[in-house]
């Protein structure tokens, strides 16, 4: 590692995206509790829908 790189507790350098940090949180999240891309969708699409109606969110 280079000197005065950080490391991430899940294992990938800092300076990561947030869509790859999320991705990364994602997939160790499924690991751990055994859910399905299919489970993060339907939480997804119920909050696509709560904020099509929120000019605020």
């Amino acid at each position: 590692m280079a000197r005065g790189l950080r490391r991430h507790p899940l294992g990938e350098a800092a300076g990561t995206t947030f869509p790859g940090m999320y991705a990364l949180i994602a997939t160790k999240h499924m690991e751990k509790y055994g859910i399905k891309p299919e489970h993060l969708a339907i939480v997804v699409v119920k909050d696509h829908h709560c904020r099509v109606d929120n000019p605020k969110a």
